[in-house]
C-alpha cells in the first residue's frame, strides 16, 4: 500500500472546507470483477459554528484514457456522518477498477457530491489529477516523477430549499406572519431510492396549530419492481426545537405520485422556522 499526502484545497463555501486529498493505492478488492481498489481519503471541516450531518450522494472516477471507474464510500455505517465545528472527518472513498496499473496519472478526474443535511446545501465538486515537479510545473507524461496534487477544476453549491409562507389567523394570540419558512430536503435519500420529491409546499395554520404539506414524487431511476418507502417531515421552531413529526406511507410506487402530511405542532407562541421533508425505506 503506497500512500501519498496531497496538498490542501479550500473550498470557502457553505460550511465545509476540503482540505487535503491523500491517496492509498493497490487494495485487495472484495469484488470478484474487481482487481483491485484505490481508496482515496477526503479530508473534510466543519469550518461553521454547529454540527453538520454529511451524505454522500454520488461520485465518479475518470482515468486519463476517458474510462468510467466506479466510486462508493467504504466507511459510512449509517446515512450519513456527523462533524463538529472545527473537527475534521476522514470519507474514504473507494475506487474499483480492473487494471493492474496505476489509475492515478495525469488528468484524472474525480467528481463526487456530497450534501450538508443540516444546512440543506449539496456540494458538486470537480478535482482533476496532476503531477508537479518541484519548480510548480505540472507533467505530461504518466510515467515522470513528481509530487501527487489535485487541483480543483469545478465546482456548485446548489440550496434545497423551498420557501413558503405561513397564515396569520384571528385568536392566533397576536402572532405576526412568517414568511421566511424553509423545506429541506434530503436529497441524498431519495438518490438511494430512485426518486425526488418536487413542488413542495406547505400551509402553516397557528390557530389550530397545525402544518400542512404537499408535494409529488417522480421517478429519477427506472427500477423494474414497485417501491415501498415513507415519506417523513419534522417541523422546526425558530429555536431549533422539533415541534412536530409525522409520516406517510407510500405503497406499490410505480413512477409517479403526489402525496399530502398533516403534522399537529405544540402550543406555545412559537413559530416555525423550517420543515424537514425525507424519504425512508
Amino acid at each position: 500500500m503506497q500512500s501519498r499526502y496531497l496538498p490542501s484545497e479550500m473550498i470557502e463555501k457553505g460550511e465545509l472546507d476540503i482540505i487535503s486529498m491523500t491517496i492509498d493505492q493497490d487494495l485487495e478488492s472484495s469484488d470478484p470483477e474487481c482487481c483491485s481498489t484505490s481508496v482515496i481519503n477526503i479530508w473534510i471541516r466543519n469550518i461553521g459554528d454547529k454540527p453538520v450531518d454529511i451524505s454522500f450522494i454520488n461520485g465518479n472516477f475518470v482515468t486519463c484514457i476517458s474510462e468510467s471507474l466506479q466510486v462508493k464510500p467504504s466507511d459510512l455505517t449509517s446515512e450519513y456522518f456527523r462533524i463538529d465545528p472545527n473537527q475534521e472527518y476522514d470519507m474514504k472513498l473507494k475506487v474499483f477498477h480492473r487494471s493492474r496499473h496505476n489509475i492515478f496519472c495525469p488528468g484524472a478526474k474525480l467528481l463526487f457530491t456530497i450534501q450538508d443535511v443540516v444546512n440543506s446545501l449539496k456540494y458538486q465538486l470537480e478535482y482533476v489529477f496532476n503531477m508537479t515537479h518541484r519548480n510548480g510545473l505540472n507533467f505530461a507524461s504518466p510515467n515522470m516523477r513528481g509530487r501527487p496534487s489535485w487541483e480543483l477544476i469545478n465546482s456548485e453549491l446548489i440550496p434545497l430549499k423551498v420557501f413558503v409562507s405561513s397564515k396569520n389567523y384571528e385568536g392566533a394570540d397576536n402572532m405576526s406572519s412568517n414568511t421566511n419558512i424553509e423545506i429541506e430536503r434530503i436529497e441524498a435519500f431519495e438518490e438511494k431510492l430512485g426518486i425526488r420529491l418536487e413542488n413542495l409546499s406547505a400551509s402553516v395554520d397557528y390557530e389550530y396549530n397545525n402544518v400542512e404539506i404537499f408535494g409529488e414524487i417522480n421517478e429519477i431511476d427506472s427500477q423494474p419492481e414497485s417501491r415501498d418507502f415513507s415519506i417523513k417531515a419534522i417541523i422546526f421552531s425558530e429555536q431549533g426545537q422539533i415541534m412536530g413529526c409525522d409520516d406517510t406511507y407510500i405503497s406499490d410506487f410505480e413512477g409517479y405520485d403526489a402525496f399530502k402530511l398533516n403534522v399537529d405542532i405544540t402550543k406555545g407562541g412559537e413559530k416555525v422556522n423550517r420543515i424537514r421533508v425525507y424519504v425512508k425505506k
